[in-house]
């Protein structure tokens, strides 16, 4: 649940970012983000397999029409 909570503060995010700021280790916080990713509240924003971008693109759309 913080992980959600830190994407809708922070909508674009890396991974390592992300643990680093909540306290979690790399590889909670990527399971966490793949599954995610595989609901589709995020995606990958760039075509990197290193060094990922994910964007919560449904949220920044929503300030994209204010």
């Amino acid at each position: 649940m913080l992980v959600y909570k830190y994407i809708e503060k922070n909508p674009i995010i890396k991974i390592p970012s992300v643990a680093n700021e909540l306290g979690y280790s790399f590889n909670t916080v990527a399971k966490v983000v793949e599954a995610m990713v595989g609901c589709g509240i995020l995606k990958q924003a760039n075509n990197q397999s290193r060094h990922r971008h994910f964007i919560y693109e449904d949220y920044v759309k929503i300030f994209d029409m204010v």
